[in-house]
């Protein structure tokens, strides 16, 4: 029979150690972290939680982890659907995913129309960090008959491009970008904002009007066009997130630097 003393004990000292948010994404592992990578995960989570992030978030992979099943699970809310890996996407510990170019991706099975509770019309943010610099004609979100939301971290003409919440047919925010390395974001912030970071600072800004959302999964490493992937991005993605527009941008890539130098996998 279990030991039920024992066991007090240890969950006992693990709330001493880890973050609560922490102790419940471990949980939802298959292999538990190393005790060295606890604490790196931990230090995120609580730092992110500190800056006033956490809350305002709906997604946080960390692809760049120890296990590639770890890399399935979000930080924040672990007991979400955990991500599909379609086709086989190459991971590497510590770095992350990166496609074939041609038909693998990464299906986050999250649905922002219907399952976002911090994600919303016109208070979104969304973004991926990335540890190679690409220029290609790639993108990565989602859209349906109706509503698009899409990223080009670097384009083949070196250009960030971006759509959010908006009609298929709206213009589409353009700025210039020669390095699709680090954290590449974009934000809408009222019906009509949107600007797109790099590394916590902003590359431009412009004015689209909102409509809806997508109604269907968000992808990475590819778009999701209606139901069938598509632009398949040879990036090696680290990190993706969905979250409200209020995460502090320079802070929340800082805490992500952070934990990308912890792992030594940093750009």
């Amino acid at each position: 029979m279990p030991n039920t003393n024992i066991n007090r004990k240890i969950v006992l000292a693990q709330r001493r150690l880890y973050d609560i948010s922490s102790i419940e994404y471990f949980a939802a592992l298959a292999t538990q972290p190393t005790v060295a990578r606890k604490a790196i995960i931990n230090t995120l989570v609580v730092e992110l939680k500190r800056i006033g992030a956490w809350s305002l978030i709906d997604r946080l992979w960390l692809f760049a982890s120890e296990t590639q099943q770890a890399a399935t699970i979000s930080l924040v809310n672990p007991l979400s659907t955990a991500i599909t890996e379609v086709n086989s996407p190459a991971w590497v510990a510590d770095q992350g995913y990166t496609s074939d170019g041609l038909t693998s991706y990464l299906d986050t099975n999250f649905n922002p129309s219907t399952q976002a509770l911090k994600y919303t019309l016109n208070d979104a943010y969304f973004g991926v960090y990335n540890r190679t610099n690409v220029a290609e004609n790639t993108n990565h979100g989602h859209f349906d008959a109706t509503n698009a939301t899409l990223m080009v971290d670097r384009s083949a003409t070196d250009t960030a491009t971006a759509r959010i919440n908006q009609t298929v047919v709206a213009s589409t925010i353009s700025v210039a970008n020669t390095d699709s390395r680090g954290l590449i974001s974009v934000r809408r912030s009222s019906s009509s904002d949107i600007a797109i970071f790099r590394n916590g600072s902003s590359l431009g800004t412009g004015t689209v009007t909102s409509n809806g959302i997508p109604n269907n999964n968000m992808y990475f490493l590819a778009r999701n066009a209606a139901g069938t992937p598509g632009t398949f991005s040879t990036k090696q993605h680290s990190i993706a997130f969905v979250s409200s527009s209020g995460v502090p941008v320079v802070s929340f890539y800082n805490a992500i630097q952070t934990y990308m130098t912890a792992l030594g996998t940093q750009v």
